[in-house]
């Protein structure tokens, strides 16, 4: 071995024994962690969101940890995949709060999960904070320990559908609900709220009885589509996840339909054009987070994300509402341990109760997708946007 390679192997050996000893002067030992639980949809419908807000929770856990932590002590976050299913979010939840003794749970996903899980958490009184959920009463059927940092439905379809109506000028015109009967928001989206949400800027809803469906994990969509030409609805209001969106988004293309698509918040994902490319061109999507938005807090989460999720073989992407919402959990809750001194010490009884306090009365925080507060259903306030998909990339709306 030649002079030069031994003096750069000591470096590096010195390098490292350098960072474990800042380390572990910070951070005795795991006695001073700080147990955070995360609930994601590594695998199943929610992949693509679930990838991305566990990257965000481990950024913001690392940011946290090399600025010292909390109260002296490392946050530690330990994740479990719900799988997209119910029933798995029921029993990583139980996982989480029970054996691995976490000071508060970050998710899950989707609405349906929340509906079995929250019950869970609030059974044994753990703080469960969903940065997704959008149906109505999730958080509000489950007090006192259940959040969601997410716009409630209604919060973003008003504006979404006001916007949409004005851009393809729907007024007095008639559309067509297409709607996932399998996923809960989904369904309750398309089954309780579009009607409604149309009908108050003057858009016909031409097949309330006879609502075009389909489920979650369907691949063909020859038959929804071939009964949309048939119906000639001039715009489309849909009801589902980025996944099938894109199919349904396909299979218009094939056919030769092309009439304008409203989809809420359920198609606002990188992978949705990814997927589809031109064929959802104009569609419009809600959001309470636009990662394109000239302002500098937004611009360097962005970037640190990119970077983040690259390291973690996700491709450069960039980080969605549900992503920034996760990332936002963490440092809100991180925020609260600070201010209510908890530490490793604190009773864990204390601790989730002090928790639980901080959300209840959380106000004006300072997030990465805006101020946000909580309401006392538990609910976020948050401004949410109107997007739309314009050569390849998510817009605001008017742009």
């Amino acid at each position: 071995m030649s002079t030069s390679m031994r003096k750069c192997n000591l470096a590096m050996i010195l390098a490292v024994v350098a960072g474990v000893f800042a380390l572990t002067s910070t951070f005795a030992s795991a006695a001073d962690e700080l147990r955070l639980g995360l609930l994601v949809p590594k695998s199943g419908a929610g992949t693509d969101w679930g990838r991305r807000q566990e990257v965000a929770a481990k950024m913001a856990v690392d940011e946290i940890n090399a600025k010292g932590g909390v109260n002296g002590a490392r946050l530690n976050l330990v994740v479990m995949d719900t799988a997209s299913q119910p029933d798995q979010a029921v029993l990583t939840t139980r996982k989480l709060a029970q054996d691995e003794e976490v000071l508060a749970i970050m998710g899950p996903f989707f609405s349906g999960e929340c509906e079995v899980a929250f019950p869970q958490a609030v059974r044994l009184m753990v703080p469960i904070i969903t940065a997704s959920s959008g149906k109505p009463g999730v958080a509000e059927n489950n007090r006192p320990w259940a959040f969601r940092n997410a716009l409630m439905d209604l919060d973003h379809l008003r504006p979404g559908v006001k916007k949409f109506s004005s851009m393809y000028k729907l007024q007095g015109k008639s559309v067509a609900i297409v709607v996932d009967m399998k996923d809960a928001w989904a369904k309750n989206l398309g089954t309780n709220l579009l009607s409604k949400v149309l009908s108050e800027v003057n858009v016909k809803v031409m097949n309330s009885n006879d609502l075009v469906t389909f489920n979650t994990g369907d691949t063909d969509f020859t038959a929804q589509v071939t009964k949309l030409k048939r119906m000639k609805p001039d715009g489309i209001a849909l009801a589902a996840l980025y996944g099938e969106a894109g199919g349904l988004a396909l299979e218009m293309k094939r056919q030769g339909l092309n009439v304008p698509v409203f989809g809420a918040s359920g198609i606002f994902a990188a992978a949705l054009i990814q997927r589809a490319g031109d064929a959802v061109e104009g569609w419009v999507a809600t959001s309470a987070f636009w990662p394109q938005k000239p302002d500098v807090k937004v611009k360097q989460f962005v970037t640190d994300f990119a970077a983040h999720a690259s390291a973690a073989k996700l491709g450069v992407v960039s980080p969605d509402h549900f992503t920034a919402a996760m990332y936002s959990n963490i440092y809100i809750t991180a925020k609260i341990i600070q201010d209510r001194k908890i530490t490793p010490k604190t009773p864990l009884k204390d601790a989730r109760l002090d928790i639980r306090k901080g959300w209840e009365t959380l106000k004006d925080y300072p997030a990465v997708d805006g101020s946000t507060s909580m309401t006392l259903n538990g609910d976020a306030v948050k401004t949410p946007y109107v997007l739309y998909v314009k050569g390849g990339q998510f817009v605001a709306a008017g742009q």
